[in-house]
């Protein structure tokens, strides 16, 4: 279906104009397909989130906060359990001084993406790929957070399973709970 353009003079009709609208809505693009809200408990699941519409999947974390500082954030992909392969690259700040380094996780049970600190509200962005599909999933993330220390983080990894995954669930280390903030995912629509 083609775009319609438009003369001066021209009349605008109904069938003309929802044609517009289909081929806007056909055209590439991030689709929101679930999120919201985290709650105050120790995890947060979103179902339905995944299907063989979209091949790749954005997930943006925005104004998390929990009820310790430091609190290691993970996700699991829904059926998903086993065999996450990860890679972390970090840097913090502090006063001036520059502290980095390398964490591997091998075959483990989540895939990690960072810290949640008690007052922060910092930024976490996890590209997956093939979620949904019967083949092994790829990612990418990163993390930034706003505390005085300051610090940025990305990972990286694959999860080894062919199951095809609906769901989503983040979940902070220990007992913390979540305080505040809110993820919300979209697919990508290829055109």
């Amino acid at each position: 279906m083609a775009l319609t353009t438009y003369t001066a003079g021209e009349v605008l009709t109904a069938s003309s104009l929802n044609n517009n609208l289909s081929f806007a809505a056909s055209s590439g693009g991030l689709v929101r397909v679930g999120g919201g809200s985290v709650g105050t408990s120790n995890s947060v699941t979103y179902s339905s989130v995944f299907s063989s519409t979209y091949k790749n999947y954005l997930v943006f974390g925005s104004g998390l906060e929990a009820s310790a500082d430091n609190t290691g954030l993970t996700w699991i992909l829904g059926g998903i359990t086993s065999s996450y392969y990860t890679l972390r690259n970090y840097q913090q700040f502090n006063n001036g001084a520059l502290t980095s380094g390398l964490v591997a996780n091998n075959a483990a049970n989540s895939g990690a993406i960072g810290d949640v600190y008690a007052t922060e509200g910092g930024m976490w962005e996890l590209l997956i790929t093939s979620p949904n599909l019967a083949i092994h999933k790829t990612w990418v993330g990163r993390t930034v957070g706003t505390t005085t220390a300051g610090y940025y983080m990305s990972v990286g990894g694959l999860i080894a399973s062919t199951t095809q995954a609906t769901a989503i669930t983040f979940t902070l280390a220990g007992a913390a709970t979540f305080a505040a903030g809110r993820f919300d995912i979209y697919g990508y629509n290829e055109a």
